[in-house]
């Protein structure tokens, strides 16, 4: 499914199962608007990247210039037998939020060789947060894994649920890790989880 305006706001709405196959990008639910960009999810969403596909993305909401709201309380997946495997992808230049509902569950397995793997990627905002009360999964068979990855000017990560990242390969890319964040300014980031 893809939603875009030009000039406005996107708000995307699934409840019910999408299943997503490319061999070049395999993208389930694609917001996209100069504007705001809101989705929110409580079905099933499947990305699968196969040959060499370079990306497999569950859901990618994406703003050139207003915020971008991703909620979800349903099941993401995405899986790349070649390149990165994204279960839930935040861009955007304003503010970028994504809350993984509890109930919710998110899954990124990359298991080819140039494969990276992310369960939520939240990239290049102003602020940016991520709130997880659900199961994230995120494993790569030869290089990067990171259940949670976010990046901007202002970074908070707040986990109250289950994140779990794995690598297994030998190489110096395979590295796994639970949550990445990194901020030009400040990054805070809150596990209040066992």
């Amino acid at each position: 499914m893809e939603a875009g305006s030009d000039y406005g706001d996107v708000a995307v709405r699934n409840s019910g199962d999408f299943d997503a196959t490319g061999t070049g990008i395999a993208l389930g639910v694609f917001g996209v608007a100069l504007g705001t960009t809101t989705i929110t999810n409580t079905g099933h969403i499947a990305a699968q990247g196969i040959d060499y596909a370079v990306a497999a993305t569950g859901v990618l909401g994406r703003s050139y210039d207003g915020d971008v709201s991703i909620r979800n309380r349903g099941d993401i997946s995405a899986t790349n037998a070649y390149g990165l495997a994204r279960g839930v992808s935040a861009q955007g230049v304003r503010d970028l939020t994504v809350a993984n509902l509890g109930g919710g569950s998110i899954v990124a397995t990359a298991t080819g060789i140039y494969g990276t793997a992310a369960g939520i990627s939240a990239s290049f905002g102003y602020s940016v947060r991520v709130d997880n009360a659900g199961d994230i999964a995120a494993s790569s068979q030869y290089g990067f894994a990171a259940g949670v990855l976010a990046s901007g000017y202002y970074v908070e990560v707040d986990n109250r649920g289950d994140i779990d990242a794995a690598t297994t390969g030998s190489a110096g890319a395979a590295d796994a890790i639970g949550i990445f964040a990194y901020a030009y300014y400040t990054a805070d980031v809150s596990n209040s989880h066992d």
